[in-house]
């Protein structure tokens, strides 16, 4: 049994839980960061995914590691000590030489499980905080023994650090909620850096309050080399779904600071972000599609859909630049506008050199001063909604918000069904 794909935001408990959010009537305000006391238990799944339901079953072969923060990545071994990690990543099965990572015995750090992990594997992290920076060391998986890194169902396991996974080819990351820390991350520019791979999701995470210039950034696997070593270095066929990315809290130049900063390269292909919350960021994008300038174009990404994703407070919805093409912006709800300047729009190109490359179909688009800006060109659109400014139910900052009006929740956004 291989590990359950991400389930969209419409399935039956989800859907209850919205319909109980819009016959509360709560209408709150949009204000970058603003939240209202409604919200959910700890450690529930929300109205934006956040958290598991299930253990994801190991493929065949695999393990099931469990870390906890009362468990330990130390063994003792007379009157010295060894880090598990290192047998545990050779998988060795002398128990007590190697005891394995099970739920009574567990790791005591995330990052610990990422360097056992082996193609096949399931980790499986316990409620608790978690203050490091998880992800060097990881091994690619493949298509039929994938990586599971995943929260326990219904715990609230937090990163309070950084992930950062070079090329995690068919890795899943679910359920975990990542902050900022400023001694761990110091002035890094992401809390969430995926570096090419093939195949791989993030989904169902909470992703707030980076300083630097993105919460999640997706690079290229390999920035030199021949086209065919760049092409396979990824990113590709990856997928960034359900998650609940908020409050990028950067002050740089204005236009800087995104919840989600896609530059994935023009060798890049098959990615799609979908059913994402995404709010607050008044200093930049909700996605910017683009390398960081011209001397790097080539770091704009290829082929990637964008659709059904709410996204509110932010000088911009979605950026597209630059050497970027193929690009699909469909069915999304874009509203509310915060920190606007002069260029902003819910969609806008900049410096892009194919728009005619970039189809924007059936979004809603409210309260912009500018809905669409085009700069060197127009992009393929259609069907696209402009209107005031849209209220929501539910709580930003517990992962709950969605559009108050049952209608354009149907239609736009994360939470259409």
């Amino acid at each position: 049994m291989q590990p359950r794909a991400p389930r969209p935001h419409h399935r039956g408990a989800l859907t209850r839980l919205l319909t109980g959010l819009a016959l509360v009537g709560v209408l709150v305000p949009l204000a970058a960061g603003g939240a209202s006391a409604q919200g959910t238990a700890a450690g529930a799944v929300t109205a934006s995914g956040v958290g598991t339901e299930e253990i994801a079953a190991p493929a065949s072969g695999g393990r099931t590691i469990y870390v906890a923060v009362t468990g330990t990545d130390r063994v003792r071994r007379g009157d010295n000590y060894a880090s598990r990690y290192v047998c545990l990543a050779k998988r060795m099965t002398d128990q007590d030489y190697c005891p394995a990572a099970t739920v009574n015995r567990p790791l005591r750090s995330v990052q610990a499980a990422v360097r056992s992990a082996l193609p096949g594997d399931v980790l499986v992290v316990r409620e608790g905080v978690y203050r490091e920076a998880v992800g060097w060391g990881a091994v690619a998986a493949t298509s039929t023994k994938p990586i599971v890194l995943q929260a326990y169902p219904g715990e609230r396991a937090e990163v309070n650090g950084t992930l950062m996974l070079r090329k995690p080819s068919y890795w899943t990351v679910r359920g975990f909620h990542f902050t900022y820390n400023r001694e761990v991350q110091g002035s890094g520019q992401a809390i969430v850096n995926l570096q090419g791979g093939t195949g791989w999701t993030f989904a169902d995470n909470e992703v707030k309050d980076s300083p630097g210039v993105a919460n999640i950034m997706i690079t290229p696997g390999a920035r030199s080399g021949s086209e065919a070593v760049r092409r396979a270095a990824g990113p590709r066929d990856y997928t960034i779904s359900g998650n609940c990315i908020h409050d990028n809290r950067g002050r740089h130049t204005h236009g800087m600071d995104h919840n989600i900063y896609l530059m994935a390269g023009i060798y890049s292909t098959g990615g799609l972000i979908e059913r994402n919350l995404l709010a607050g960021a008044p200093n930049g994008s909700q996605i910017k599609v683009a390398a960081a300038g011209a001397a790097t174009a080539a770091d704009s990404p290829r082929g990637v859909t964008i659709r059904k994703n709410t996204m509110l407070n932010s000088s911009t919805g979605v950026v597209v630049g630059l050497a970027a093409q193929w690009i699909r912006i469909e069915g999304n709800l874009v509203a509310n506008q915060a920190g606007a300047g002069p260029y902003d729009a819910a969609v806008k190109g900049w410096e892009l050199k194919r728009a005619d490359l970039v189809t924007v179909k059936g979004n809603l688009l409210a309260g912009y001063k500018q809905a669409i800006r085009e700069e060197t060109g127009r992009f393929n659109r259609s069907a696209n909604t402009v209107r005031g400014a849209v209220s929501y139910s539910g709580s930003i900052q517990q992962c709950t918000a969605v559009v108050a009006d049952a209608g354009l929740r149907a239609q736009y956004g994360h939470a259409a069904r």
